[in-house]
């Protein structure tokens, strides 16, 4: 016996041409269009949608921001339905960028965090985004998740169709990946727990394509939240892993590719790595960070050009796989920074490693992908923030209340200890693999040494300005991260250049002067 479709349609441009060998998928099955455009499928339904995979030179239409390339199933499973998709066609659909973004944790909490939303990314954004445009290039973004925060969304009667309204003042289409705070607190289990995400933002795993450039989006999450009622929260715990479901959807929908040579990139919120180890011989150890990525780069064997974006961690590393070559990932700094805070504390917007709260800019020429990191706020080449050792010092006189000038050691991460080497501590924000950092003095090279250090003017936004504003529950959020580097100069007024020099080319220099004082809104 044949089983009938239970989900049929066709997938068509504006004008009523069929695309055929477009390919639909219900999260389980994975169908091609025939000459006709007609595809047909029976489904479980378990997943709650059926999308199109974007072939290369359309577009879906747009509510919002958001890209309507999927349909929710409304019917029973042995009640048939049908999903057309309408598509656009596309000039020179090779030339793009994609702007990434993560963990906007919009909530309406009293910080503020909306009106940040607003007045600093939302206006950088978008110009970033016309300041493509005018180059004649397609913009698209894709956020990669924790878009809201469960936890407040009663508290703060702001839930995700806020968030996704706010999504909707960004001036491009928004992809979307669902983070481990987008799943519904209110349900247990990982099933049923991802309703309002699908309904606001779209499937939680689906994939696209961009130019020449194929697009899997993924959930690598598996939701627990033991003990949830309709009216109380769960623990909210989560394993990090792909289940076997996308397992199984990843190997089928990588089938549907040409050939090998295809470049890949992979979003999904929790990094597959964890962030790297600086090794006192200089090298590096990159550990898993997702519990069965071994299985997933056993399935991404065959292919040799895999880029993997995520965020979750609200800082900045980028590293190799270190079993599979071809294969790198990028994390990328919370758009929220430090949950919104160091703007109301200190006047700036910075992440616990001591990048600004941004987003990445991919440029794409057809397979050719270049890199660089967008801090909001500042213009597109500043790329690091230099500290003249000498004067960052963090002590109890930077701290008007008494009662916590005790804590202030505990915080300093050692900048307590004055430090008159005439060294220069440099911040390269988007630092990876084939970066190269430089610097000179009077026209002579210095040598630059990489080390593991806390920002300090990270230390001084949150830590002391929490100690300042009288915060009991100040503690220490300045992650020690490896994209720093030493230089030590030969006097401590001399003026040092620094340069550093991305993969794709990109030259960033700054001279500092010295004494360079160290402040809150230091640059």
């Amino acid at each position: 016996m044949i089983d009938t479709p239970n989900i049929t349609g066709v997938v068509a441009d504006i004008e009523g041409n069929p695309i055929a060998g477009a390919i639909v998928s219900d999260g389980k099955n994975i169908v091609p269009t025939d000459s006709t455009g007609y595809y047909s499928m029976n489904s479980d339904k378990s997943k709650g949608a059926v999308w199109v995979s974007i072939p290369r030179g359309y577009e879906p239409p747009i509510s919002g921001s958001r890209p309507q390339f999927f349909a929710l199933l409304t019917e029973p499973k042995k009640v048939a339905e049908r999903h057309d998709f309408i598509l656009t066609p596309l000039d020179n659909p090779d030339s793009y960028v994609l702007l990434v973004h993560t963990d906007q944790h919009l909530t309406g909490r009293p910080t503020g965090d909306v009106d940040q939303f607003r007045s600093l990314i939302i206006p950088d954004f978008n110009s970033t985004v016309a300041q493509y445009r005018t180059q004649g290039r397609h913009v698209y973004s894709i956020s990669l998740g924790d878009a809201g925060w469960e936890k407040h969304w009663v508290e703060y009667a702001f839930g995700l169709p806020d968030v996704a309204r706010e999504f909707d003042r960004l001036d491009c289409p928004v992809f979307s990946v669902i983070g481990n705070h987008d799943y519904n607190p209110y349900v247990s289990g990982d099933a049923n727990s991802t309703d309002i995400f699908l309904r606001n933002f779209g499937p939680t795993y689906y994939s696209f394509n961009l130019g020449r450039v194929h697009y899997i989006v993924l959930d690598d999450i598996v939701y627990v939240n033991a003990n949830a009622t309709p009216s109380e929260m769960g623990d909210r715990e989560y394993r990090r892993r792909l289940d076997a479901d996308q397992l199984r959807w990843l190997k089928a929908d990588l089938a549907t590719l040409p050939d090998t040579t295809v470049p890949i990139v992979i979003c999904s919120h929790v990094p597959f790595y964890s962030a790297p180890v600086l090794n006192g011989d200089g090298t590096m150890t990159v550990t898993n960070s997702l519990r069965n990525v071994e299985e997933i780069e056993e399935i991404l064997r065959p292919y040799n050009n895999i880029k993997v974006f995520t965020g979750h961690h609200h800082r900045a590393y980028n590293v190799e796989s270190p079993r599979l070559k071809g294969m790198a990932e990028w994390v990328y700094p919370a758009v929220c920074a430090t949950m919104w805070r160091t703007k109301s504390l200190a006047g700036n917007h910075l992440a616990a490693d001591g990048c600004v709260g941004g987003y990445g800019v991919w440029t794409v020429d057809s397979t050719d992908m270049s890199y660089r990191y967008k801090s909001a706020g500042y213009p597109a080449d500043y790329q690091m923030r230099v500290y003249d050792l000498n004067t960052v010092f963090i002590n109890a006189k930077l701290v008007s209340n008494k009662a916590a000038k005790s804590k202030v050691a505990k915080c300093a991460h050692g900048y307590n200890k004055r430090n008159k080497r005439n060294e220069l501590l440099i911040n390269v924000f988007a630092y990876g693999p084939g970066w190269k950092v430089e610097a000179t003095e009077n026209g002579l090279p210095l040598k630059v040494k990489q080390v593991e250090a806390s920002d300090p003017l990270h230390i001084l936004s949150y830590e002391i300005a929490q100690l300042n504003s009288g915060e009991r529950n100040a503690h220490s959020k300045s992650n020690p991260s490896v994209h720093f580097f030493k230089t030590t100069a030969s006097a401590p007024d001399t003026p040092v250049t620094v340069t550093v020099t991305d993969p794709w080319g990109h030259i960033y220099t700054e001279t500092v002067e010295r004494p360079k004082a160290f402040h809150a809104l230091m640059k």
